[in-house]
């Protein structure tokens, strides 16, 4: 019978995962992880998660300038503006330079538009996500991750349970956001009040999201936070062995009896000792000044040795290496950006072509939400400023293909060897696999401004005499290509 059955021996899985199978060698496979990333980091583990990396980038200096280093690369945007109407496009970029200055920018007056970019980044990373809330007038407030949550106060007119336990109004049908609850802090103290409800189509919002039904962003130094405490740790704990071998000083180690001197004054210590009396107390043949030293009254029969420090070993400097590159990792940052004296000159230019890879989409997110602002703010223009409203009228554009038209130019790769590279880009030119602008891009510049400068260059130098040179010195001059051009002709 069935109830009478002896269990059969159990055999390894043959078509299964490994990964899912406990043999009792390692670290069991995980159960019940699959919920939603905005329950695994509730809001109380958030807080100290965001609390921890913010103290982590205050005092660790590795950390700090890591997440500068990722700023620069993601952060900075150039906008760039064309349609072919010359009116339009000259006062779109008044606007648009005259915009970012703080006066214009900050509701607070304190942030340019490129300073607020940077802080807006590494509030990402360090946070998760960052907010700007957009005022009428074109101004902007930022908002810091910690401040957009459900706290205690929330008043009874506002249907706290429509909101999330991370202060996101969500709509249970799409997952959308449909609003954000934000909280201000207290004065002299670290507790947050309830402030405002903004509706979403008044934020502007970003973070690391790595899942689609995910809605607040996680830092992506949460994998290496703990890493980054071991390393600061370990560099002090050094640091303090260091310093604690320099104060030990001299060792004082004897060869000879108490009643023949050796050359090294004693120092009185007590009365039953040996050396405190006699000929050694007077002995000053050798002069030592004890200030800033520990000095050892050795025995007789010992030796005399100074006390060396081999700290820090070859073997913690190449631990702490791997240490730091793992670290570096959570930011997608190469060794060699960190220790550049270790690697070849193509090498650096590898790491640097694989870092832009992943540099590239975290621009895209950032230029996204500068086009999610300024199509805001230039709606804002169009109803307010009856000039601009004209302009744009009769150029034929709405505000929204005016925004369309904007270009948000990241900064650019910094070159590491210009002539080298600038070779490069000329044999890719040449051979048709590649642009000028996206050449000028690259390295954040605007094919259109330089050309409209030599242009200028050339017309100036024209005036004075002046005959300017195409290509390397010794080549042909402009004046000289326009006259076989006519004589062509």
């Amino acid at each position: 019978m069935a109830g009478n059955r002896r269990p059969m021996p159990r055999k390894a899985a043959q078509f299964d995962y490994q990964a899912s199978q406990d043999k009792g060698r390692r670290q069991a496979p995980r159960t019940g992880g699959t919920r939603s990333e905005d329950l695994v980091l509730r809001k109380g583990a958030r807080s100290r998660l965001v609390a921890t990396a913010r103290d982590q980038r205050r005092n660790y200096a590795l950390l700090a300038w890591a997440i500068r280093r990722h700023v620069d690369y993601v952060s900075k945007f150039n906008p760039l503006f064309k349609t072919g109407n010359d009116a339009l496009d000259k006062e779109m970029e008044r606007r648009l330079k005259n915009h970012g200055k703080k006066r214009n920018w900050d509701v607070a007056k304190r942030h340019s538009r490129n300073e607020a970019m940077r802080i807006f980044e590494a509030g990402k990373v360090t946070d998760g996500d960052c907010a700007f809330i957009m005022i009428d007038g074109g101004r902007l407030q930022g908002i810091e991750s910690d401040r957009i949550c459900k706290p205690n106060d929330v008043p009874k007119s506002i249907d706290a349970e429509a909101f999330s336990e991370h202060g996101l109004k969500i709509d249970k049908s799409t997952g959308e956001t449909l609003a954000y609850m934000i909280a201000r802090r207290m004065d002299n103290s670290n507790s947050l009040v309830f402030d405002q409800v903004v509706d979403a189509v008044n934020v502007a919002f970003d973070g690391f999201l790595g899942r689609f039904d995910q809605t607040r962003g996680i830092s992506p130094l949460a994998c290496a936070l703990n890493m980054c405490a071991d390393a600061h740790e370990a560099f002090e704990w050094t640091q303090l062995k260091i310093k604690f071998h320099a104060i030990l000083g001299l060792q004082i180690n004897r060869t000879t009896s108490s009643e023949v001197p050796d050359g090294f004054p004693t120092l009185e210590v007590a009365a039953n000792d040996i050396d405190a009396a006699g000929v050694e107390t007077a002995d000053n043949r050798y002069q030592f000044d004890p200030s800033g030293l520990t000095m050892f009254d050795m025995e007789p029969g010992e030796s005399v040795s100074p006390i060396e420090s081999n700290t820090p070993s070859t073997e913690f400097t190449d631990y702490s290496h791997l240490m730091i590159q793992l670290i570096l990792l959570a930011l997608d940052i190469p060794m060699t950006a960190f220790d550049s004296a270790q690697a070849s000159y193509s090498a650096r230019v590898a790491d640097r072509e694989e870092y832009e890879k992943s540099a590239q989409y975290k621009r895209e997110k950032n230029a996204e939400t500068l086009e999610i602002i300024y199509d805001r703010v230039i709606a804002d223009w169009y109803a307010n400023d009856r000039e601009f409203k004209k302009l744009l009228d009769t150029a034929g554009f709405t505000p929204a293909q005016v925004n369309e038209r904007i270009e948000w130019t990241g900064e650019g790769t910094p070159w590491l060897d210009k002539l080298k590279e600038a070779n490069g880009d000329a044999v890719a030119l040449y051979n048709g696999t590649d642009s000028r602008q996206r050449q000028c891009k690259k390295h954040g510049n605007n094919f259109f401004e330089i050309i409209d400068e030599q242009a200028e260059e050339v017309e100036y130098a024209k005036k004075k005499g002046i005959n300017l040179v195409v290509g390397m010195p010794g080549q042909s001059t402009i004046a000289q290509i326009e006259a076989e051009v006519a004589n062509n002709e």
